[in-house]
């Protein structure tokens, strides 16, 4: 199976280039080129999966885009957009637009969350930060369980105590969060991430970086709910 993906390196201006780079790894093989800024990358592998595909294509990609911000001295993002997947023959089998977005993650009421967040995220800063954590660890599947962990955290410091366990036992009271299930799925990873031990980190699947989103977008919810009650409560 191949998969193909269009994108961009941003701030799109800045017209950035490099030739082909091909990577041989573990049975797979990853190509990325960029012309005028114009990413054009490609995965080879047994593996069905966009998501999978989108994942792998975006640590290469970003690793190269990287080392050319790094060599200007300049920032670079990237941006994914299309997908085509071919099978061996050559034979597009499917395209379309990727959104970004995880995999069955939407709201049934995703306006009424929209309108409660925004207006919790303008007052609440810990909140605000915590969402810019939830939407880098969708966007970056290598970083995954450390943007997962520190928006958790922003949303622990909010909860009152002067030690951190006790902060901890207050969002876990008000929220009904287990910390214990925390530390399984999201912390015991995060720990690597930030220590910087990338060679005692296993090769998370795309279910461990789907539950760590899932885990951290119900803490999210929960917070804005009881977040929500409290200011009913309080007499006008």
């Amino acid at each position: 199976m191949k998969y193909i993906i269009n994108g961009r390196a941003l701030p799109e201006r800045c017209n950035i280039s490099f030739d082909t780079v091909t990577y041989n790894l573990d049975e797979e093989v990853v190509s990325v080129t960029c012309f005028n800024s114009q990413i054009v990358a490609s995965l080879e592998t047994s593996v069905v999966s966009v998501s999978y595909a989108k994942n792998r294509i975006s640590i290469v990609s970003k690793m190269i885009v990287g080392c050319m911000g790094f060599a200007l001295g300049r920032h670079y993002s990237l941006d994914l957009c299309t997908v085509v997947i071919e099978n061996d023959a050559g034979v597009i089998l499917n395209s379309y637009v990727y959104e970004g977005v995880g995999e069955g993650q939407v709201q049934s009421n995703p306006d009424d969350i929209f309108t409660k967040a925004r207006l919790l995220a303008e007052k609440d800063q810990n909140f605000r930060i915590a969402l810019n954590d939830y939407m880098s660890a969708i966007e970056d599947g290598s970083n995954c369980a450390f943007y997962c962990y520190r928006a958790i955290e922003a949303i622990k410091q909010t909860f009152a105590g002067k030690s951190d366990k006790q902060k901890w036992q207050g969002m876990h009271e008000s929220l009904g969060t287990c910390r214990e299930y925390i530390t399984k799925n999201i912390k015991q990873h995060a720990d690597i991430e930030r220590h910087g031990n990338w060679m005692d980190q296993t090769d998370l699947s795309l279910n461990n970086l789907t539950e760590m989103q899932k885990v951290t977008q119900d803490i999210l919810l929960a917070y804005l709910s009881y977040k929500s009650r409290a200011c009913r409560s309080i007499p006008q």
